[in-house]
């Protein structure tokens, strides 16, 4: 099942907001291309943009935190740094062609539950800290 932005997903920063609907509906992709006969052709090609931006979103969140003073800054990159390794190694395998439906199937259900975990978890902390930007979103 798609997952599908709500509000409670909402962090007031309206630019990461969007980067995060923007990460939910590459999630959404994966999950339409692993239901087609050229899952093996097209799922490395989402797991790379994928990559990518999710790279553009960690430093942009990053750097709002960083303009915010969060205090738990550092172990938030981290969070972000071990999530970044984990779809780089993927994306390389897939590259490599290293990687089964099955690697992908479990990239997917893992995404898709890391995003919610980490938006409603770990995000959602660094809320009360961004009050000079609530007024974007």
């Amino acid at each position: 099942m798609p997952l599908v932005w709500n509000d409670s997903y909402s962090v007031k920063v309206s630019e990461i907001d969007e980067q995060h609907k923007k990460i939910l509906e590459l999630i959404n992709k994966l999950q339409s291309g692993l239901r087609t006969a050229e899952a093996e052709e097209l799922v490395p090609e989402i797991i790379k943009e994928l990559l990518v931006y999710v790279d553009v979103h960690f430093v942009s969140e990053e750097k709002y935190m960083q303009d915010a003073n969060y205090p738990e800054y550092d172990k938030h990159k981290h969070s972000h740094n071990l999530i970044a390794e984990k779809v780089s190694k993927i994306q390389e395998d897939s590259a490599n062609h290293k990687i089964t439906f099955k690697d992908m199937l479990e990239l997917y259900l893992f995404l898709q539950e890391w995003l919610k975990s980490h938006i409603l978890h770990e995000d959602m902390l660094y809320v009360p800290y961004m009050k000079e930007f609530h007024d974007l979103a």
